[in-house]
């Protein structure tokens, strides 16, 4: 991008606002012949994608609340969600992404939970899910968007943004404020939770096109819930085609003008299907530990102790001793906060034993899990120290 078009990038982002990110996913239910496979990952992969995009700006008390990873009966979901209000303001998207159970109860569409049993008890209606994200911060937002990928009116879209003014695409932007609601499919039809070789709905791997940048799913650079929506149903029509077993018809609601979920550069844009490959917690805790022990050896090749290229750092296991010594010279040279150096000396020894695990499934998700937001934050902390030596250089 030129100066201007990365001043007119960033203004727009402002434009946008913040996303504020509920995604829930749920494969485990109270009768175990109910359970399903892919819920979680889908619920993942969404919170992910709009994580890891530079084009959107996700708040970072963004929650993700999984069955293998949390309590997901019907009063913590409820709970999970209401906590979220004090970081709703005027200018926060509010996104949520549910996969799993539903049912359709009196024309209304119902979530199943972990603790949902025929025909209607701890069910979660899709009415109370708006109510409840509609009176967040009093009613003071600017859009709301509910994506269901579940078993379950019209919409009216608006004309192309292609070939609009600079100005009246920032107005544009600056104004789309709405509530809208994307069923996976109508009533009837069955959501499939896997096709093909994908290990992720149907519903989920083409709001992920979307999400990546696929160009269909956008208009003048901007992804849209009204361009979302027609992407969908055009994209669920040719897969329903092309796959006998497979009848999905998305089904939209919608009021308001439009909602604006960021603006993609043309160097993020896709122009065909693009590869969603969706990273386990097995994968993520690999990975983050790999981060950590590269880190560390970063900060010990900086330190001159030992090791003589970066790319040999990795290969044996870094030491209880090399981390006392590594922190106790940084500590000396004021690069190391003495406040910090027990808690981050304590942390290291703890995860870098577990760094050449083959695989970590002996342990449960929730550890997992909070493993790699642990080891994150001390990435991050030796992250720092590294680069304030470098400065100091």
């Amino acid at each position: 991008m030129n100066k201007a078009e990365q001043i007119r990038y960033s203004k727009r982002k402002k434009l946008i606002g913040k996303l504020f990110v509920i995604a829930i996913g749920i494969n485990e239910y109270k009768l175990k012949a109910d359970n399903l496979n892919n819920c979680c990952t889908d619920a993942k992969a969404i919170f992910e994608t709009f994580r890891s995009k530079d084009y959107f700006l996700l708040d970072d008390n963004s929650i993700l609340v999984t069955s293998d990873t949390n309590n997901t009966d019907k009063q913590s979901i409820l709970d999970s969600i209401k906590a979220c209000d004090k970081f709703i303001n005027e200018s926060t998207n509010i996104i949520f992404y549910y996969s799993g159970h539903g049912c359709d109860i009196n024309n209304t569409f119902h979530f199943w939970v972990s603790d949902s049993e025929l025909p209607d008890k701890n069910v979660i209606s899709v009415d109370d899910i708006t109510d409840i994200l509609s009176s967040m911060n009093d009613g003071n937002y600017k859009s709301i968007t509910i994506l269901i990928d579940a078993c379950q009116q019209q919409i009216n879209h608006s004309k192309s943004l292609e070939k609009r003014s600079h100005n009246f695409l920032d107005e544009y932007i600056d104004n789309a404020k709405g509530i809208g609601i994307i069923y996976s499919c109508s009533k009837g039809e069955y959501s499939l939770d896997k096709f093909n070789k994908h290990s992720i709905s149907v519903f989920t791997y083409l709001i992920l096109q979307a999400l990546n940048g696929h160009i269909d799913a956008v208009d003048a650079n901007c992804l849209t819930f009204n361009k979302m929506c027609e992407f969908l149903q055009l994209e669920s029509r040719k897969i329903s085609r092309e796959n006998i077993h497979i009848n999905q018809h998305p089904e939209f609601y919608f009021q308001g003008k439009d909602i604006v979920y960021s603006y993609i550069p043309d160097n993020y844009l896709e122009n065909e299907d693009i590869k969603i490959s969706v990273c386990t917690y097995d994968e993520l805790f690999m990975n983050v530990m790999f981060d950590l022990q590269n880190i560390a050896a970063l900060v010990y090749y900086a330190k001159g102790l030992s090791v003589e290229s970066i790319d040999d750092a990795n290969t044996d296991v870094l030491s209880e001793n090399f981390i006392r010594q590594v922190c106790g010279e940084l500590s000396q040279i004021k690069l190391l906060d003495e406040y910090c150096y027990p808690e981050i000396l304590s942390r290291a020894f703890t995860y870098l034993n577990l760094i050449h695990l083959e695989s970590s499934e002996s342990l449960q998700p929730s550890i997992k899990m909070q493993i790699i937001d642990d080891v994150t934050c001390l990435y991050d902390n030796l992250d720092d120290i590294y680069n304030r030596y470098l400065d100091r250089m």
